[in-house]
């Protein structure tokens, strides 16, 4: 099984340059292809709604034929939709492929840390945190490299798009079909080099490890999961539509229109975020233990509502390089440390038996909110108010923090 967490390692430093890529050009290909702030709104909430049922569905699959298929799938379709994306110019055909690309995404997320934790559970932790670091690390290489290095033709692609004339029209899309498609293969093509590696992955459950009796539908409305991740659920709803009302296209479009970034230096942002993202992950294991370990809990509920005061005063500063920095804080304060032990307390509280199904209901329940952010931050997002997407999605983190209060009454 010590393998298993080497393979991950490797393919996370792959999906990581892939996602880093397709995270930092698709809002805006999105934007200079002319979608409306609320259009793209619907192609991220729409297509973070698709992926509920299909991932509850795919970890009662994994727990009764295995996590190795569900993953190499779920891979090499994320792929395949990566491809496809920058040859869809027009709005129903971009918010298919977004749908399925996060629907297939979603199978990933869930099945990754259940391999880890199946593989060694007392150092899961530390094994979710490095691999998750990595992969975080590789993003910020990604959107460094790959984002920089075609700075100028998106810049020419910006420029284009607020001039007028039929010339412009076509060099817009000159400047598309040069650069866009160049950096979402990219993406695809990493993704397509991590499939190569999942022959080295060893099976860690049993084809006959499903539940006995019930359904998933029976299992979704709370029948047979503990109350504590149906507790955690409900808190991750409500903080997936906190930052997902900050973390969708208002992102990218908030460091360019409040600040007149350049592409190179929006790409350097990006950057940093993902890097504050990873850094303190790689070290999250050697920091709980002990009687921290003890206290997990509170550590989790703290650095959430860290992370929503740090989301708010980004927008609240006025000045670029202030607000960059508590942008960059929001996560090195924040899911940085407490991801992996929320991790490791949805895989604590699951059923041996249906592990990858009760792990996939929690985070469907909370990817739900996902749903909604985006359209709300894509309202609040106006000239008069470039800030207010920040204030609502930090103070709903805030509240999902308050929601899971009743998790320090446990111990374990």
């Amino acid at each position: 099984m010590h393998r298993n967490y080497w393979v991950l390692l490797a393919v996370s430093v792959l999906i990581g340059l892939s996602t880093g890529i397709y995270d930092f050009v698709l809002p805006l290909f999105l934007d200079s292809s002319r979608f409306s702030s609320v259009q793209q709104g619907v192609i991220f909430g729409v297509s973070a709604g698709m992926a509920f049922l299909t991932r509850i569905l795919i970890g009662r699959w994994s727990d009764r034929r295995g996590r190795k298929a569900s993953y190499v799938v779920s891979t090499g379709l994320t792929a395949a939709t990566t491809l496809t994306m920058p040859f869809a110019i027009a709005f129903l055909p971009q918010l298919m492929l977004k749908c399925a690309h996060e629907t297939i995404q979603s199978v990933r997320n869930s099945i990754h840390p259940t391999l880890l934790y199946e593989s060694a559970r007392s150092k899961f932790i530390d094994r979710f945190g490095k691999t998750e670091g990595v992969e975080f690390l590789s993003k910020a290489f990604g959107t460094i490299i790959i984002g920089y290095a075609f700075a100028g033709g998106i810049t020419m692609a910006r420029e284009i798009k607020n001039s007028a004339g039929a010339s412009g029209d076509e060099a817009l899309a000159a400047a598309q079909a040069n650069f866009f498609p160049a950096l979402l293969i990219a993406a695809g093509l990493f993704m397509v080099s991590a499939l190569i590696l999942w022959r080295m992955l060893i099976e860690t459950a049993p084809a006959a490890s499903a539940s006995k009796g019930g359904s998933d539908f029976s299992d979704l409305f709370g029948g047979r999961l503990h109350p504590r991740i149906l507790l955690m659920a409900a808190g991750m709803f409500v903080f997936s539509v906190g930052i997902s009302v900050s973390h969708c296209h208002v992102m990218t479009l908030f460091f360019l229109d409040r600040f007149h970034l350049s592409p190179s230096g929006l790409a350097w942002v990006m950057a940093l975020h993902r890097i504050t993202r990873g850094v303190p992950a790689l070290f999250v294991g050697q920091v709980i233990r002990g009687k921290i370990e003890e206290h997990q809990r509170a550590v989790y509920l703290f650095f959430i509502a860290v992370q929503g005061v740090t989301i708010i005063l980004t927008g609240w500063c006025g000045a670029m390089l202030v607000s960059v920095f508590f942008w960059l804080l929001h996560d090195f304060t924040g899911a940085g440390v407490w991801s992996s032990i929320q991790s490791r307390l949805l895989q604590h509280y699951a059923r041996d038996e249906a592990r990858a199904t009760d792990v996939s209901i929690a985070q469907s329940i909370g990817s739900i909110g996902s749903v909604f952010g985006p359209f709300i931050g894509g309202a609040l997002y106006t000239p008069a108010s470039l800030g207010a997407p920040f204030y609502v999605s930090g103070g709903l983190i805030i509240l999902a923090a308050v929601i899971m209060l009743p998790l320090l009454r446990d111990r374990g």
